[in-house]
């Protein structure tokens, strides 16, 4: 047996003919691991985009990433995946994503492509976040996310190549060699039969309420990364295309950084996707916005 760890990158777009919105997949990272956690092969490969005319600003300044780059270097997405299931080579695996929100994208990505609601090579599968979190806690219905799941198993994920998918998939790799346990984790395991489908095809809910009950306001501390100090709120969450935004800052090392938050609600808990960026990764409009708060 084998275990498959994917991460992917993708691009949120509007599609008329979906009537909704797309997460287009532009890269796919992943780790294969033999069942003694050893590593055996990795896979990457760029994704050219075939419905979206560029990439958001959010995400050329998360991957770093270009329009470019992705014409020149990226495949189609049908390409990539027959690719991808010929670095599979047939092996008995099971696969993990951190969150099922590349699942899904995944499973909407084959729907329009290749006119499939299920994933041919995908048989049984595992989210990692849900089982990391069954471990930190049992009362928390907020999912942790990657990079403070690594800090807390003592990673540090400055040490991988952050927001690209070969790089999140080591990560997630070595989270789960930190904390593994092979009895816990096959209560995890979920068959991808029909019924799975029908779960993971359960629609979701942006939460834009700040105060919403179900957000756990405990995870969005930041640490200088200088004096290892608490930062301050500079400037207040705000809610900006589905995301609060706010400013931390140092006053004693004079460092800022910007904190994204995305809070989504599913059948059974939260999704939290949570970034914190040095100012001199910010672009030129955040920082002015940071000249202002402070």
């Amino acid at each position: 047996m084998y275990y498959v760890i994917m991460d992917l990158e993708w691009n949120n777009i509007y599609l008329k003919r979906l009537n909704g919105y797309l997460n287009e997949i532009i890269e796919i990272g992943a780790v294969m691991l033999d069942r003694n956690l050893e590593l055996v092969d990795e896979f990457s490969s760029l994704i050219r985009s075939q419905t979206g005319r560029r990439l958001s600003k959010r995400v050329i300044n998360l991957t770093h990433l270009s329009d470019e780059e992705l014409k020149h270097d990226g495949v189609s997405f049908v390409k990539a995946m027959t690719r991808f299931e010929a670095w599979l080579n047939d092996r008995d695996a099971v696969f993990m994503t951190w969150g099922n929100g590349d699942l899904k994208s995944l499973i909407d990505n084959y729907s329009l492509f290749t006119k499939t609601q299920t994933i041919p090579f995908i048989k049984r599968y595992v989210d990692l976040q849900c089982y990391f979190q069954s471990i930190v806690s049992t009362d928390n219905p907020n999912q942790i996310g990657l990079s403070a799941a690594a800090e807390r198993l003592g990673l540090e994920p400055t040490n991988y190549e952050n927001h690209r998918a070969l790089g999140d998939s080591y990560l997630t790799m070595d989270c789960l060699k930190c904390a593994f346990n092979e009895q816990r984790l096959q209560k995890f395991i979920e068959e991808c039969d029909e019924d799975f489908y029908k779960r993971t095809a359960q629609k979701t809910l942006t939460i834009t309420n700040f105060y919403h009950p179900k957000i756990d306001h405990a995870l969005l501390h930041c640490k200088c990364d200088f004096c290892g100090k608490s930062m301050e709120i500079a400037q207040d969450w705000k809610l900006s295309n589905n995301c609060f935004k706010a400013v931390y800052v140092c006053h004693d090392c004079n460092l800022f950084k910007r904190a994204t938050a995305k809070f989504t609600e599913y059948a059974g808990g939260m999704d939290v996707r949570l970034t914190f960026r040095n100012a001199y990764e910010m672009t030129e409009e955040e920082q002015n916005e940071e000249n202002a708060a402070e």
